[in-house]
């Protein structure tokens, strides 16, 4: 048990700032939020939009390489459908 608390524990070190939350019967939905660390600020790009971060060869080469385990699979399985 003490392994898990200090799992759980360390996954939130940089969990901070506030939540704004629609509520509704049966759930919620997340509407904004407000962090330091929120990802979606990042310098590097802008979510779903511009990438500063990575030039478009090297997002090619990125693409390229992330698909290799993928290529190989359907290269020895050719009957599997995509």
């Amino acid at each position: 048990m003490p392994d898990i608390e200090a799992m759980l524990t360390s996954s939130q070190r940089n969990v901070n700032g506030t939540a704004i939350l629609k509520l509704r019967p049966l759930g919620f939905e997340c509407v904004g939020v407000d962090s330091a660390d929120d990802l979606l600020k990042s310098k590097l790009g802008e979510y779903g939009e511009m990438q500063h971060g990575w030039t478009a060869e090297e997002a090619k080469g990125f693409i390229k390489v992330l698909s290799t385990p993928l290529r190989v699979y359907y290269g020895i399985h050719e009957d599997e459908e995509r």
